[in-house]
Parts: C-alpha cells; structure tokens; sequence
C-alpha cells in the first residue's frame, strides 16, 4: 500500500481528524469522511497500476476541511450520477449535472467542494501517470498511449465538461451495481473500455453550450437559496427577491435553475418535504405542527403534497419508521 498514489494524495489532501479508513486492503479501501457540514464515503478500487476507480458518495452542501495539491502527473474523469457538483474554471462557474463527464488535469481550475443540492454520487478515474504509463504500453497487445490523452485535454484548456450521452451513460452506469465476485475483472474491461471511448472520440469541451456564471452572480443567489431555507414557513415571492437582491426575475429564474436544478418553486417544495422527512422521524411533533413549520398552513395539502413526493402519507411514513 505505500506505492498506492491515490492514497498518498488523500493523506496529503484532507484533515486527519475528519478522514477515517475502516476497509483496506490492495484492492478495495473505503475511507469515511465526517465534515462540519456533512460527511461522505470514497470507495477506491485499485484497477491497474496507478489507475484507481473511485465511487464517491457526499451529503452536504459545502467541504471545506481540504487542500488541493494538484501534480503534473495526474488525469481525473469524473461521471455525476446524482446531484450537482460545482465547477470554477478560468473565473465562472459551471454545474456537472447528472450523466455528464469532466476531465481535467492538474491545471484546471477545480472545485470539487461544492455540491448544490446537499448530495452527490459520482464515480472518478484517477490517474497517476508515472505509475500507469509502463504497465499501458501492453495489455491485450495492446498499447494506451497517456501522453496522447494528456494532450488532447491540455489543447481543451485542460479541463472538458462533456454533456451525457449514450456512450457516456453505457460505460458508467454499469459500474455503479457490480457483484463483488466480478469487481476486480469487471472494472478492469470497463477503464479500458473507457480509454477506447476517450481515444476514438473527439473531445470537445460542451461548457460554452451552457450559462455560465460569474462569482457575484453565484453568491446572490446563493444568497436567495439561504433566504428560501431561513424562511421555510414563510410565503415569498419572485418579485420580492428580486427587488431585494437586485436581480432581474428572468435572470433569477434562469440562474437558480442552472445552479440547483429546477426553478425556485419546484426547489422549495421538494426542500420543504425533505425537512418535513426529517421531522416525522422525530416523535417531537404532530403532523399539523411539521406542516404549519414548512410553510403548509392546510395538513390536508401538505399531506397530498408528501404522499405525491413520497408515495407515502405523513402518517404512514412515520408509522413505517416505528
């Protein structure tokens, strides 16, 4: 395990107090993360010699308790299954949505310590080069040049955000569920399928297809996500956001919606369930007093709204729970 790069790099990278393995061996380490604002867990699977396949799994909105150390010899390839991960690059941000893939080098600019939805699942490929390199220059007969792929991201700016597609959506959906009989195999032909994707493929950088955001922008409306939280139980307006913060309602409209992934309405409702979830898990609260604190004054609305979401009544989730 001392040649194990990846590893060395999250020792270097994340806080020892909030980063605990509780799996190792040469194959499979499971690290568990206990952050202020959340937690996670990484699964990182040693493929190939310097080739690791990483199933990440975050809940919380922000990680902070890390130092990027970034090294000329890396590649990362990064799929989002699930939830938001937000990417700075060149001074704008831009959002990784689920299905999309990055690849980056080391001299990207990268934020991979903020997730807009409170969650996210992905799967990485991380790459050491130096250590790769000599066992790629022969499997199968086969020969997988890095420095030809190192150059076709580097001649992108060194960071590609590629929207999904069905080629994308094949060769890592299937890597998500896999028997652990066949793991070590399995994993095995699909990085290299992989590579035979990213070689034959065209890689073009799809992020000058979306809107981009500067950093005032993300903050105010960052901003206006807190005020919708702070003021859960309360009704409030587009036209009252918008004159408060100084921001066009089409221009609200469009950016919370690039940023969180539905328009605002859409997003407080589902926001207001989940915190109305965590509540009936309590025995502290009726279900008319859990409705009146997420900002339904009518328990017979907001319970068809739950069941809508749910597919469950109040009442019978928390009967469930018991």
């Amino acid at each position: 395990m001392k040649n194990n790069p990846l590893k060395l790099k999250i020792d270097k990278e994340y806080n020892k107090k909030s980063m605990h393995i509780f799996n190792e061996n040469s194959f499979k380490t499971v690290y568990s993360f206990d952050f202020k604002s959340g937690n996670g867990k990484m699964v990182s699977y040693a493929v190939f010699p310097g080739i690791y396949l990483v199933h990440n799994e975050i809940h919380g909105f922000e990680i902070n308790e890390f130092k990027r150390i970034d090294s000329d010899q890396e590649i990362t390839i990064n799929h989002c299954k699930k939830g938001r991960f937000e990417c700075k690059f060149k001074g704008k941000y831009h959002y990784l949505e689920e299905g999309d893939l990055v690849v980056a080098t080391k001299t990207a600019e990268k934020s991979y310590s903020t997730f807009p939805l409170g969650y996210y699942e992905g799967i990485e490929i991380y790459i050491n080069k130096k250590s790769a390199k000599p066992f790629l220059k022969n499997v199968f007969g086969y020969s997988f040049d890095l420095n030809e792929l190192y150059k076709k991201i580097s001649e992108n700016n060194d960071f590609l955000l590629i929207k999904s597609t069905e080629e994308i959506d094949h060769i890592f959906n299937e890597m998500y569920y896999v028997d652990e009989k066949i793991q070590k195999m399995y994993f095995k032909l699909k990085v290299l399928e992989l590579f035979l994707f990213l070689k034959i493929t065209p890689l073009n950088n799809t992020i000058e297809n979306r809107p981009k955001f500067s950093k005032k922008q993300v903050e105010t409306i960052k901003s206006i996500k807190k005020e919708l939280i702070k003021n859960i139980h309360n009704p409030i307006t587009l036209e009252y956001l918008s004159k408060k913060y100084n921001i066009s309602i089409t221009s609200l409209k469009t950016s919370f919606k690039a940023i969180y992934g539905k328009p605002v309405y859409a997003w407080r409702k589902e926001y207001r369930l989940q915190i109305a979830k965590e509540l009936l898990n309590k025995e502290d609260y009726k279900i008319s007093e859990i409705a009146n604190k997420v900002g339904y004054k009518n328990p017979s609305k907001f319970s068809a709204a739950f069941k809508e979401y749910y597919k469950l009544t109040p009442s019978q989730y928390r009967s469930r729970k018991k």
